[in-house]
């Protein structure tokens, strides 16, 4: 009963670090698509992206934009790379991604957001 919509990211440098094939512009209109018919939907958001720290991302703001779109559900995830990954060497350590998961959780948080599991 749930649509679930893998943005990951709502910065387009990042989304290229990553290799997505769908465009900023794309995540947007279906952003819009769904947030006006009602829908009741999901995004997927995900931390510990290759060069998030020496790229300077800007983690809450990108969540700002997200929650404009009114989700009733959002999935938090680390990427779990493996050896082979390509950027395997630019992901962030566990330090950063732990500082970057807890101000997300902070974040959503005082948006309404309850964590789950």
């Amino acid at each position: 009963n749930r649509i679930s919509i893998g943005t990951q990211s709502l910065d387009p440098k990042f989304l290229k670090i990553m290799d997505r094939i769908h465009s900023l512009e794309e995540t947007h209109s279906l952003l819009d698509y769904c947030r006006s018919g009602e829908w009741n939907f999901s995004l997927d958001f995900l931390l510990g992206i290759p060069h998030s720290h020496t790229g300077k991302r800007d983690i809450v703001k990108e969540l700002e934009e997200l929650l404009k779109y009114k989700p009733k559900h959002l999935s938090l995830y680390i990427l779990n790379a493996r050896t082979k990954y390509p950027l395997v060497d630019h992901i962030p350590d566990d330090e950063y991604i732990r500082k970057e998961y807890l101000l997300v959780s902070d974040y959503l948080r005082a948006k309404g957001f309850h964590h789950y599991e």
